[in-house]
């Protein structure tokens, strides 16, 4: 028999020799596992929003009403009464103001002229009674000079410590320029001697004009005539302009309720002595109505159901006034304690809403509650409600987180009532 001899191979260039079926064991050591750790960042994150939210919404709470307010709309014509009382529905208040416009005008010859200064004065009553005086009544500057009134007036009672007044025109007792005064105060010498001599006086705030005595530049009748009424259409604009400023903050100047009139004032030379200046001067008076007065006298007679309410007009342009004895020009003038009038047209009148008894009146009710409370408010038209945040069912018990809006839009009412 034949024998073989298989290769030795040193064990260290042998081969691990994995048999079918069996698994090969790896050499190197198993790792040990790790354990798989959970973060809490993204929930603490969230956790923080949602209570930053939940502060904000309540950092933020309250409630807002929106109010549209109650109207009513009429055509007006009818027969008023306004009395100076303060004390009564409807008070009125008089305001005046005057004008004076010149132009100079090349003269056509000369003329000798003798005219008086004149001038207006503001007179004074300290008494608690009116004060009567006379025609031809005398006032005297501190220099001598004597100037007079042309017709009987009657001072103003006192009330309290304010002196009555009453503006009144004087004319120098005779022509020349020396009467040409500035602003000055007087006292009446018919008055001297007696206790009322300090408790009526007067004062000027303009100067006295006119005095002149000579001979001037004169200008024909035809051209003087022309030239004044070219004046008049100048001062009639500046005359409505300066009335409407001189209305009271809180009064109205209704249209119809205020007049002008014209004055001719002497022509004087011009300063260059080669001309003439033709003067014109124009005076008006108006009266006047508080707003809320007036709007509420407008609401008695157009709305049956009134009560009393503060209300506003949205407009008085398209109201009429037409005097029935013409427009007084003093309180004190006779007829000056009653005014009456005839008014027309139209007008909306806007029920005044306050804002501090909507949120009082509602604070710490439910929303169904405020509905109710409102509706019982003649004021109200509508309203709209709104809660913060979404899930409060109650307003804020402090008014002052009521936010009370008033929407106008639909009324709208102008500066002028």
């Amino acid at each position: 028999m034949r024998k073989t001899f298989e290769d030795i191979i040193p064990p260290s260039r042998r081969r691990n020799t994995v048999q079918p079926g069996t698994r090969e064991s790896s050499p190197k050591t198993a790792l040990p596992m790790r354990r798989r750790k959970f973060s809490y960042t993204p929930a603490i994150v969230s956790l923080v929003v949602i209570i930053i939210t939940i502060m904000i919404l309540y950092a933020f709470s309250g409630a807002s009403v929106e109010i549209e307010p109650m109207t009513a709309t009429a055509n007006l014509s009818g027969d008023f009464t306004a009395m100076a009382s303060t004390t009564t529905p409807l008070p009125f208040g008089i305001i005046s103001v005057q004008k004076i416009v010149k132009q100079t005008v090349k003269g056509n010859g000369t003329e000798t002229i003798h005219q008086a200064a004149h001038g207006t004065i503001t007179i004074y009553n300290t008494r608690p009674v009116p004060q009567k005086l006379i025609t031809k009544t005398r006032f005297e500057t501190k220099n001598g000079l004597i100037f007079r009134i042309r017709d009987a007036i009657v001072v103003p009672k006192a009330h309290g410590i304010i002196p009555g007044s009453v503006k009144a025109t004087v004319y120098a007792d005779t022509s020349g320029s020396q009467y040409n005064i500035p602003p000055s105060s007087f006292t009446l010498p018919g008055l001297s001697g007696t206790s009322l001599a300090r408790k009526v006086y007067a004062k000027s705030t303009s100067a006295m004009t006119g005095g002149f005595s000579g001979t001037r530049a004169k200008i024909s009748p035809d051209k003087e005539v022309s030239v004044r009424l070219t004046l008049r259409s100048v001062l009639a604009k500046n005359m409505a302009t300066a009335i409407q400023a001189q209305v009271p903050e809180g009064y109205v100047l209704i249209k119809g309720a205020a007049t002008t009139t014209y004055k001719d004032l002497p022509t004087l030379p011009s300063q260059n002595g080669s001309g003439a200046e033709v003067r014109e001067q124009g005076t008006t008076f108006a009266v006047v109505f508080p707003k809320s007065a007036f709007a509420k006298l407008i609401a008695t007679n157009i709305i049956g159901s009134y009560s009393g309410q503060p209300v506003t007009l949205t407009s008085t342009k398209s109201l009429t006034l037409i005097p029935t004895k013409g427009i007084p020009n003093s309180r004190n003038a006779v007829g000056g304690t009653v005014f009456n009038f005839a008014l027309s047209g139209n007008t909306t009148v806007v029920w005044t809403v306050n804002k501090n008894r909507i949120s009082t009146a509602i604070a710490g009710k439910s929303r169904e509650e405020a509905k109710t409370i409102l509706k019982g408010f003649p004021e109200v038209k509508q309203v709209r409600l709104t809660l913060h945040p979404i899930w409060s069912s109650h307003f804020p018990s402090d008014p002052k987180a009521i936010t009370v809006v008033i929407n106008n839009s639909k009324t709208s009412p102008d500066a002028g009532i």
